[in-house]
């Protein structure tokens, strides 16, 4: 079944067609307390993650920083809160308990980037994205939290919504996928799946669908209704190629399997270029 092997192929594909958002995003200044805080060297966003030099900003924040050149680990504390990050490791501390990074710290320029998120929020603080300002504030600061509330209550999250990008895009092309790309090998071989398995299956497919309608009804501003238009086109061909892989599992009417494995490969031929377009149309608020 030579078109049921393109389809994997296809599938395949996707796994190396990652949307990026670092290569369209800077991040214009770092606020704590409504204060500007100015560091040496600026922040980068790495994979939808925002690096900022360890001590300028976490001495901001009122925390002692501590490095260890030995085994390049950086630690930090305020009050009794700590968080513990390596040079290049995945794993890093939240007042004692281990956390997995998607992006760990780094060393630029001599200066050690961290992710601000995990790092200020082990330390009690809040953290906003808006506008490509990245935002910290302490929730027991009263005054600085109603003046947030007011000046960006209606401002969007960028960095938010490249996170729930990602992670979508991980999911429909990892464990989704995998679900798709067995299913498709029991096809193939004509192997028979059970209705419970077929169940769980339908389960999964209807849990993805109703998330990538939330994702579909994001309330996007005009400088990413585009990235989030191709979006939604990748993710639906996706999903609506999976749908249909899905209904070919267990039949024995070979010509309608290969029809409408055909249109499964249409769909997912597709889903490519509309990831490129939805890279090209990537934006920071700018």
């Amino acid at each position: 079944m030579k078109i049921i092997v393109a389809a994997l192929a296809v599938i395949s594909l996707l796994f190396s067609s990652p949307v990026d958002a670092e290569a369209a995003s800077s991040v214009k200044g770092i606020v704590v307390n409504g204060e500007t805080v100015r560091t040496d060297v600026a922040p980068v966003i790495e994979n939808g993650r925002t690096l900022v030099p360890l001590r300028g900003v976490l001495e901001a924040l009122g925390a002692q920083v501590y490095w260890n050149e030995s085994s390049r680990n950086a630690v930090a504390f305020l009050g009794d809160s700590s968080v513990s990050v390596t040079i290049g490791d995945y794993t890093a501390y939240s007042n004692g308990s281990p956390v997995a990074l998607d992006v760990p710290a780094k060393i630029i320029n001599d200066r050690t980037m961290v992710p601000i998120r995990f790092m200020a929020e082990s330390l009690g603080y809040e953290v906003s994205f808006t506008e490509g300002y990245v935002l910290i504030y302490s929730p027991e600061n009263e005054m600085y939290g109603v003046e947030y509330e007011d000046e960006y209550e209606d401002e969007f999250d960028y960095e938010w919504y490249y996170e729930v990008t990602s992670g979508f895009m991980d999911m429909l092309t990892g464990s989704f996928a995998e679900s798709v790309k067995s299913m498709v090998s029991s096809v193939e071989n004509g192997y028979y799946i059970s209705e419970s398995t077929l169940s769980y299956a339908r389960g999964l497919f209807q849990q993805t669908e109703d998330a990538l309608k939330e994702y579909e009804a994001i309330d996007v501003p005009s400088d990413l209704y585009n990235h989030h238009y191709y979006m939604v086109k990748a993710m639906r061909g996706i999903l609506d190629s999976g749908w249909i892989i899905l209904g070919c599992v267990n039949k024995s009417d070979y010509g309608q399997v290969e029809r409408e494995m055909t249109n499964a490969l249409d769909m997912l031929g597709e889903v490519p270029g509309y990831i490129e377009k939805a890279a090209a149309n990537l934006s920071w608020g700018n």
